[in-house]
């Protein structure tokens, strides 16, 4: 259920039992439904090591986990390239990837990447980054 639909469900005058109201709260959704199946260009949210969550861009799908390159909004010397996107907030792609098991990335769908040539170019530039120092 979404939140709205939440709140029409819930009679104002009507007493609830605790597990009821918290089994309606855990089912709360942000109207989101994850894809059946993951495609280049689709965002998730990662959690990486020491750092806040990042939204991040699929760039390579396998049947056990996807690849993807983070997003942050900080300026900063892991910068490669300014992110242009109409769902994904200004910001820059990472000179890193994120390995994240599908059943993972499934909890995790945030939207869609709408920018594919900029997608390819980041990947493009990621690759010669890694080249040149792995």
């Amino acid at each position: 259920m979404t939140k709205q639909e939440t709140i029409d469900y819930v009679i104002p005058t009507q007493t609830y039992v605790g597990s009821a109201v918290r089994k309606m709260i855990s089912e709360i959704t942000d109207g989101r439904v994850p894809p059946e199946y993951f495609k280049r260009g689709d965002i998730i949210r990662v959690h990486m090591p020491s750092q806040k969550p990042r939204p991040s861009v699929i760039i390579k799908v396998t049947t056990e986990y996807v690849i993807s390159i983070p997003l942050t909004t900080d300026e900063n010397v892991h910068c490669m390239l300014e992110s242009k996107s109409r769902f994904a907030r200004e910001g820059c792609f990472t000179n890193s990837y994120v390995v994240t098991p599908i059943n993972v990335a499934k909890e995790n769908f945030l939207g869609i990447y709408d920018n594919p040539k900029l997608l390819n170019m980041v990947i493009k530039e990621l690759r010669e980054f890694i080249k040149k120092n792995i």
